[in-house]
């Protein structure tokens, strides 16, 4: 059973770098599966809990790094909410380039129907979406290994295993 966890969770933490496949729900997954498989021990329900709170920031995280890169790029709130809405319909619908290029194409389509900026500004916005995806990538990274650090720390502690 750990091993599967083991697993599991390095699935999870190479799901976060890979757009469209949710990371560190995998992760979450495979700790509850687990806990539920050797009733709760040693993945707790306050184990859980800390674990579910991570998964949400991480998800919620994603949406508003992307929107902040477009933001630092000068994008209006159309721009924005194009990236967010971009970004989302790449995560659902099987697009090409997925989330990546979903808050890109968001953002521009945001700022040049709703927002109406120039071209050149609309494809700034467009790049402050793109970053600002990448780095929520990264995040979402983080918040993995995070994740991960508790599920080893349950498990081997302080004193090893």
């Amino acid at each position: 059973m750990n091993i599967a966890l083991l697993l599991i969770v390095a699935a999870g933490l190479a799901g976060t770098m890979l757009p469209a496949v949710p990371g560190s729900a995998i992760i979450l997954a495979g700790a509850l599966f687990h806990a539920v498989m050797t009733d709760f021990h040693p993945i707790t329900w306050p184990v859980l809990a800390l674990l579910t709170v991570l998964f949400l920031a991480g998800w919620l995280g994603q949406y508003a790094i992307a929107g902040a890169g477009s933001k630092k790029m000068g994008a209006s709130r159309y721009g924005m909410t194009g990236a967010v809405i971009g970004l989302f319909i790449g995560l659902v619908f099987p697009v090409p380039g997925g989330i990546l290029m979903g808050a890109f194409a968001g953002a521009v389509a945001g700022e040049l129907l709703f927002g109406g900026q120039e071209t050149r500004q609309a494809m700034r916005s467009g790049l402050g979406a793109l970053a600002g995806t990448i780095a929520s990538m990264f995040f979402e990274f983080f918040v993995g290994l995070v994740m991960a650090g508790i599920i080893a720390f349950r498990f081997y502690g302080l004193n090893g295993p």
